[in-house]
């Protein structure tokens, strides 16, 4: 019988510094890098937290992979204004394929699984902003 999946376990978030948090992710040691992923995403700037979490989200370790994935949905505002701008698809791939490529093929089912979550988010943020542009474009005179 094969072990039941281990799920990350949470914790309150802890306040986090950006110096320590570049400290951690600079230090290579994987638990470091969790932690500084899930608490800079919950307590420092949205745009501040975005780069560093993409930066993680192909990371060889799942544990850091999971907790990259986190933190983009954390700061999806951010993702949103990426998927829209598509700033990151000039010289890379797009938020939006990464995480499908990671809901899709990733072999640890739990990031598959927050993978799809955060898509979803996504897509009902982006949703939301045509609605809403919709909205204003017919109240205009």
């Amino acid at each position: 019988m094969a072990p039941p999946e281990e799920r990350p376990v949470f914790r309150p978030a802890e306040v986090v510094t950006k110096e320590s948090a570049l400290e951690a992710f600079e230090s290579g040691d994987v638990e470091r890098i969790r932690l500084a992923l899930m608490d800079s995403s919950r307590c420092l700037d949205d745009s501040w937290v975005f780069p560093h979490a993409w930066r993680f989200v192909r990371h060889p370790d799942p544990k850091v992979r999971w907790a990259a994935v986190f933190a983009l949905d954390q700061v999806r505002s951010e993702l949103v204004r990426d998927c829209l701008t598509g700033e990151i698809s000039k010289s890379d791939d797009s938020p939006a394929l990464v995480l499908t490529g990671l809901a899709t093929s990733d072999p640890d089912p739990l990031i598959r699984e927050i993978a799809g979550a955060t898509l979803l988010d996504l897509i009902g943020d982006l949703a939301n902003r045509v609605r809403e542009g919709t909205a204003d474009d017919e109240s205009a005179p």
